[in-house]
């Protein structure tokens, strides 16, 4: 799922969506219309008032909702919101594009926090539904190239302009279309009515690569509105410390430990700035803050920088956030809302998220010195801030948006726990998972045998 997790002790839990809406009449966010910071940052453990009294960001692109079954609920701030059109299940069509059926569910992120596990569910509970299903389509095919992609995710568009031989050329967009099914044929009973496909594209990177969200709404045009955006978010220390043993990066086997990745990382983004000497000229020039998100790669962890760039290119209400911790306690509240945005039905309740991709490491607290580890917290506090003040601020829906208050400051490290990942005594000379409360030593007191420090990645 993209996180260590100890016991999974998962409730399952019924619900109807709570879907949040831009304040005004029309879906586009209007400062006389928004809620008061106070609302929401009383629920923020971390929050201060002031911050998101003071908050200002670009205005996103303008518009009314887009398609979907009815969905009403009560929102952060107590007041209630509805999102989408009345559509009836016999009216539902799947968006079709030069032909094929083109995804209306996007995952772009973030990495290392659960999408595979996301992915496995999803097709798990909402295939051949009674309502319709999914489809990921064909990997692209980038024989003679040193590119990756699958029928889960893609990575069309942070490749668009490079040579695919095996596509004869430079990469189109008719090349990401054929990969999903045709609109017409053998899969025509599927595009209107109670049978209806949704197609998908889960690529992670998406949420960090700069020219994605241009090349996205570039490339369906008119029918951007379409796209349902689900990011997935997670503690980004946890997530820096997953990114780190899956070994993501081609340069993490230089460094000797977690703890001289991260001193290594925090010198680098203190001495780097934006625009033109960095990845991007202006008028956007804080996101990403370093020559490459891949160098300096805890910077994949600034989800506020990120979702505040896709604010610029599509409409709030198009966007949904999941939080981890929400998505790991609570699947099957998770998924059935999910489904709900999608106008699907799901095949059955999910007691347990599935476990994909699992490793084993050091907890947090074995492997970093506490004042480095107080070191990244900080680091990291402005950039959680501005994804709380996103939400509040355009009325972002959080799924599942049924309870507010366990999934309030969703993006704060937990300094009380010691759930793992988190928790743990600092070893001295902890070096990956060799320290004596590692995976491979002894006495660990975190529910598990040493040796059995599962974790969702």
């Amino acid at each position: 799922i993209g996180t260590a997790v100890g016991m999974l002790a998962l409730c399952v839990v019924g619900g109807t969506a709570i879907v949040l809406k831009t304040a005004d009449s029309n879906g586009a966010p209007s400062a006389e219309g928004k809620a008061p910071a106070s609302a929401f940052a009383a629920l923020l453990p971390q929050a201060q008032e002031s911050k998101a009294a003071a908050a200002s960001h670009k205005s996103p692109d303008q518009g009314s909702g887009g398609d979907g079954a009815t969905r009403s609920g009560t929102g952060m701030d107590g007041g209630v919101y509805d999102k989408g059109g009345k559509q009836s299940l016999q009216e539902r069509k799947s968006l079709c594009i030069d032909g094929h059926i083109a995804p209306t569910f996007v995952m772009p992120g973030c990495q290392k926090c659960g999408t595979t596990s996301f992915y496995e569910d999803m097709y798990s509970y909402m295939i051949d539904t009674k309502t319709g299903t999914l489809a990921d389509g064909d990997a692209l095919n980038t024989t003679g190239t040193s590119y990756y992609s699958e029928t889960k995710e893609k990575h069309f568009y942070e490749h668009i302009g490079d040579e695919y031989p095996a596509l004869g050329g430079e990469l189109n967009y008719n090349d990401y279309w054929n990969l999903y099914p045709e609109c017409d044929g053998a899969g025509a009973k599927y595009n209107t009515g109670d049978n209806y496909i949704i197609s998908t594209d889960y690529t992670p990177n998406y949420m960090y690569e700069d020219e994605v969200p241009a090349l996205m709404k570039d490339a369906y045009g008119d029918a951007s509105d379409r796209i349902n955006i689900f990011m997935i978010l997670r503690e980004p220390i946890a997530r820096a410390q997953s990114y780190y043993y899956a070994d993501m990066g081609t340069d993490l086997q230089s460094y000797e430990s977690f703890e001289s990745y991260i001193e290594t990382q925090l010198n680098m983004s203190s001495n780097c700035t934006g625009g033109p000497a960095g990845h991007l000229d202006e008028p956007h020039a804080d996101w990403p803050p370093c020559a490459s998100v891949y160098i300096n790669s805890i910077t994949q962890s600034m989800y506020g920088d990120q979702l505040e760039y896709w604010l610029q290119y599509f409409k709030p209400e198009q966007f949904y956030i999941v939080p981890y911790t929400s998505y790991v306690n609570d699947p099957d509240s998770t998924l059935k809302q999910t489904a709900e945005v999608l106008g699907l039905k799901m095949t059955d309740d999910v007691e347990a998220a599935s476990w994909t991709n699992v490793g084993s490491h050091n907890s947090i607290g074995e492997d970093l010195h506490p004042d480095l580890l107080d070191k990244l917290i900080t680091y990291f506090e402005a950039s959680n801030q501005k994804v709380y003040d996103l939400i509040d601020e355009y009325k972002l829906t959080v799924v599942p948006g049924n309870d507010a208050v366990k999934w309030a400051g969703f993006l704060d490290y937990n300094t009380t726990s010691n759930a793992f990942p988190y928790g743990g005594t600092y070893g001295g000379s902890v070096v990956g998972s060799n320290g004596p409360d590692g995976p491979n030593g002894v006495g660990r007191m975190l529910g598990r045998k040493p040796g059995f420090h599962r974790e969702v990645v």
